[in-house]
C-alpha cells in the first residue's frame, strides 16, 4: 500500500500543535510484539526472530480537545515497524499508519487524512487475528486498510446502529504514474447491541490506469481496471462462559483487466477463561478467474496466556497451515506458519 502522497508529517504535525495549544487529553500507546516464527513453504523452511506474529507492534499518538457545544477536535498519528503477520520490516518512517484529524459530538464523527475503512474494520472484528499469523490478510483475506487523501463520516449511534462514509477522490489527468490516485467510495454499516455484533461494507476503488496512490492501484492484475469492488459482512456473538463465534465473509471483483473474481469465508471461535485464551479459525478462498476457478483452505490455531489482569500483555503461540491450489503448479502445496512469542500493549 502506498502511503506517502498524504504529506503526513504536515498534517500530523499541525494537528498536534494545534491539540497541544488548546491543552489537549494527550495519549501516547501502542504494541510491542516480538516472536520467533518458522514458515513452511514447498521446497524452503524460513526461520525468524522478529514482531507482529500475534498483534502489529506499533506506536499511536492520539488525543482530543474540548472546544464547544460538546464537540471535540480529534486526531491520531501511527507509526507501523512490522508488516502485518509477515515479520518482515516496513518503512519505518514517522506517521506511516493511520493519519487523520477531524471533529466528534452529537453530530457523529468527521474525519479526515488517511482514515480506516470499514472494511478494515470487519477484518479486525470478525475473525480473532487482526491482521497477524492465522488471519491470511491479504493473502486470502482483502488487503483494504486506509486510503490516502480520504474523508469519512459516522453517524452517531442509534438503538446500536451506526453509518459510515469514506471518500477519497481520484486523480487520473497526470501523465505520470505516480501523481494518479484512485476514487474511493465506501458504505459502512454496523450493529453493536448485547451479545452480538455485526459489520457490513460496500467499497468502490476507481482504479485509475496504473495509479500508486492508493492501496489496490498498484496491483499489476488491476492496472487495467476501470473498477474494483470489495463488499464484506462479519459477525459475532458472546455465547456465554467464555466462548464467543465469529464470521467473516468478503467478495473482491474487478470489471476489466486482468479479472479479479474471489471470495473467502472465515468462521471462528474463541474461548476464554481466566488468564488463557484459546481462538480457532477454519477459512475457505475461492479464485474464480478466466482459466477456471481454484480453491485454497486454511486453518488456524493461537493460544494466549495472559500476564496481567488487564490482558494488556500476554505470552502466545500461533499456528497456521494453508493448501494453497491456487498457484502454479511448481508452488502450490501446503503453506504452514509456527510463531511464539510475547507481546504487550503499553
Amino acid at each position: 500500500m502506498k502511503k506517502s502522497s498524504l504529506r503526513p508529517y504536515l498534517i500530523s504535525v499541525v494537528a498536534m500543535a494545534a491539540a497541544m495549544s488548546a491543552q489537549a487529553e494527550m495519549t501516547i500507546g501502542g504494541v510491542l510484539d516480538l516472536g520467533y516464527a518458522s514458515t513452511k513453504k514447498p521446497g524452503l523452511t524460513t526461520k525468524k526472530v522478529d514482531g507482529s506474529y500475534s498483534d502489529l507492534s506499533r506506536v499511536v499518538i492520539s488525543g482530543d480537545v474540548a472546544l464547544n457545544n460538546g464537540v471535540k477536535g480529534i486526531f491520531t498519528v501511527e507509526t507501523d515497524f512490522f508488516s502485518p503477520g509477515s515479520g518482515t520490516a516496513v518503512n519505518g518512517s514517522f506517521a506511516n499508519g493511520e493519519v487523520q484529524a477531524g471533529l466528534t459530538g452529537g453530530f457523529g464523527t468527521l474525519q479526515a487524512g488517511r482514515v480506516n475503512t470499514a472494511t478494515f474494520f470487519n477484518t479486525l472484528f470478525y475473525q480473532p487475528y487482526g491482521t497477524a499469523v492465522g488471519s491470511n490478510f491479504n493473502t486470502y483475506t482483502n488487503g483494504v486498510v486506509r486510503y490516502d487523501n480520504s474523508a469519512k463520516y459516522t453517524t452517531p449511534s442509534l438503538s446500536g446502529f451506526k453509518a459510515s462514509l469514506l471518500y477519497s477522490a481520484k486523480n487520473s489527468s497526470s501523465t505520470s504514474a505516480a501523481d494518479k490516485t484512485a476514487g474511493v467510495t465506501e458504505f459502512g454499516l454496523s450493529y453493536n447491541g448485547g451479545p452480538l455484533s455485526v459489520g457490513f461494507a460496500s467499497l468502490k476503488n476507481e482504479v485509475a490506469g496504473g495509479a500508486t496512490g492508493n492501496d489496490n492501484a498498484s496491483n499489476a492484475s488491476l492496472s487495467a481496471t476501470k473498477e474494483y469492488t470489495v463488499n464484506s459482512l462479519g459477525a459475532s456473538y458472546v455465547l456465554g462462559n467464555g466462548f464467543k463465534v465469529m464470521g467473516l465473509y468478503d467478495a473482491q471483483k474487478a470489471d476489466s483487466g486482468a479479472t479479479a473474481d474471489r471470495t473467502h469465508t472465515a468462521l471462528s471461535g474463541v474461548y476464554t477463561t481466566g488468564q488463557y485464551q484459546a481462538s480457532a479459525t477454519l477459512g475457505t478462498y475461492k479464485d474464480n478467474k478466466a482459466a477456471g476457478s481454484a480453491t485454497a483452505g486454511y486453518y488456524s490455531f493461537g493460544y494466549d496466556y495472559f500476564l496481567d489482569s488487564k490482558a494488556t500483555s500476554a505470552a502466545y503461540v500461533r499456528y497456521t497451515s494453508t493448501d494453497n491450489k491456487t498457484l502454479a503448479a511448481a508452488k502450490a502445496g501446503t503453506y504452514s506458519t509456527v510463531a511464539v512469542g510475547y507481546r504487550f500493549s503499553f
